[in-house]
C-alpha cells in the first residue's frame, strides 16, 4: 500500500514536470516549419513573439493558479485543460502571427495553471501523522513559492 501510493505520487509529479518541459519545448521543431512556410512570412520579430507568448503565459497561468487554488483543484484543473484544448485548436487555425501568438498564450496559461496543480497536489498528500516524503527530498533547485506555501493554499 504505501509504495503504491507513493509510486503514483511520483509518477504524477513527474508526468507533470514532463508536460510542462514539453510543451514549452515543442516550439522548437515547429519555429524552422513556420519561418519557411510562405504563407505566414514570419519575420525575426513575429516569431520571437509567437515564441515569447507562451512564456508569457506560462508566467501568469502560475501567477493565477496561486489564486485559483484557494477555490479547489478542480477548477484549476478544468482551465488547464481547456488551455490545452483551445491553444491548439487555434494554433491549427492559425492564419497569422497575431493569431499563432494567441494560440501560444492560451497553451502557456494551461501550462501555468498545470505546474501550479502538480506542485500543490503532491506535496500536501501525506500518510496520516507523517509529513510528505516528497516535500523532504532533496532538491537542486529552491522549492517554487506555490511548493513552499501549498498548506496555506489547500
Amino acid at each position: 500500500m504505501c509504495c503504491s501510493f507513493l509510486f503514483i505520487l511520483i509518477i504524477y509529479g513527474a508526468l507533470g514536470g514532463f508536460l510542462f518541459g514539453y510543451d514549452l519545448g515543442c516550439i522548437t521543431a515547429a519555429l524552422p516549419i513556420m519561418l519557411n512556410d510562405k504563407n505566414l512570412s514570419l519575420t525575426d520579430f513575429e516569431a520571437e513573439a509567437v515564441v515569447g507568448h507562451c512564456k508569457l503565459g506560462a508566467a501568469a497561468g502560475a501567477l493565477a493558479g496561486i489564486y485559483l487554488l484557494r477555490r479547489g483543484h478542480t477548477l484549476c484543473f478544468w482551465l488547464s485543460s481547456l488551455g490545452y484544448i483551445a491553444g491548439p485548436l487555434m494554433l491549427a487555425g492559425a492564419d497569422g502571427w497575431i493569431s499563432l501568438a494567441a494560440g501560444r498564450l492560451i497553451v502557456g496559461i494551461g501550462i501555468g495553471l498545470s505546474a501550479a496543480i502538480v506542485s500543490t497536489a503532491v506535496v500536501p498528500l501525506g500518510w496520516k501523522g507523517r509529513p510528505p516524503g516528497l516535500a523532504n527530498l532533496p532538491s537542486a533547485r529552491p522549492a517554487p513559492p506555490a511548493v513552499a506555501h501549498s498548506r496555506e493554499l489547500v
